[in-house]
């Protein structure tokens, strides 16, 4: 049986209980307060949920997303440094897999070292990194030309994370560029089978289907230099004769022979000259202008 004593020490914490919930239940929080457990906090923006809470979340967020931007800037940084040295070798690294697989980096450089040769000195300036997520975002650069001062946006150069490492997806053209003689390409410098080149350096456009290569001269020029399907021509001009309305002739010598070629109507093959194998030459003159055409046959 219980004792007084224990009587009143049940009865008391009985009591003190029933006060607690009683005075639980009776807690109002005033706006822009809000009722959360046993106590109030402040709601400013009414949304149900503590201020305190949210701002605790925005901060997670925030060093969420600026630890992934600083990883990518510090790519996007890299790449503007070695697009403004024309350092080929480190950049091809800085690209993604996809990219690779279309060329070895040998070939990457030789490709882009072709492709810019001439192009003036510049200076690239990284403006912006953004990222659409945690796994792709966009660079912003500005190209000024060291000897004009002039400025230009470049378009927005695509960010790819591959493997917890951001990469860079851009200059296309550089993987898809020749960087091999083939017959289907005119042997340009930079023409593979199945590929394109983009830029002209002085060459034709080189389409899987060509077969042809210009050289463009002033009459008083002595020689003429053609790489052509993986050979190297040297012709010697030892004499042009001939009208505009009369038409001309033109004395070329190669190797240890000379000959004469009188002047092609171009669209056709007439009056031509068989230089090595199926490799045959052609002439016109225009304005001073005499243009040399190597072509093949084999079509």
């Amino acid at each position: 049986m219980l004792n007084l004593k224990s009587i009143k020490i049940i009865c008391f914490a009985l009591f003190f209980s029933l006060f607690i919930v009683g005075c639980q239940q009776n807690v109002v929080c005033t706006k822009p307060y809000i009722l959360i457990g046993n106590s109030c906090c402040l709601d400013k923006n009414n949304n149900g949920i503590c201020d305190k809470d949210e701002q605790e979340e925005f901060q997670k967020n925030v060093i969420a997303t600026a630890e992934p931007k600083k990883e990518a800037e510090t790519t996007a940084l890299r790449f503007a440094r070695t697009w403004e040295a024309k350092d080929w070798n480190p950049m091809y690294d800085l690209f993604t897999d996809d990219l690779k697989k279309l060329k070895s980096k040998e070939r990457f450089v030789k490709a882009a070292a072709k492709l810019t040769s001439r192009e003036k000195k510049y200076i690239i300036r990284l403006d912006e990194v953004r990222l659409d997520n945690g796994s792709t975002g966009y660079a912003y650069y500005t190209k000024s030309y060291t000897e004009s001062a002039a400025e230009r946006k470049e378009p927005a150069i695509k960010l790819v994370q591959n493997e917890n490492e951001w990469k860079v997806e851009t200059f296309i053209k550089y993987f898809n560029a020749c960087d091999e003689f083939s017959k289907e390409c005119c042997g340009n410098h930079l023409c593979e089978k199945n590929e394109s080149v983009h830029s002209l350096n002085n060459y034709i456009k080189c389409p899987s289907d060509c077969f042809e290569l210009d050289n463009y001269l002033d009459k008083n020029k002595k020689e003429a230099d053609f790489a052509f399907l993986g050979k190297a021509y040297h012709f010697q001009i030892l004499n042009i004769t001939g009208s505009e309305k009369e038409g001309h002739s033109l004395r070329l010598r190669y190797n240890d022979g000379a000959f004469t070629l009188d002047e092609s109507s171009y669209g056709k093959y007439p009056l031509d000259h068989n230089v090595d194998g199926n490799v045959y030459i052609k002439f016109r003159y225009l304005n001073n202008v005499i243009t040399i055409t190597l072509f093949n046959k084999e079509k």
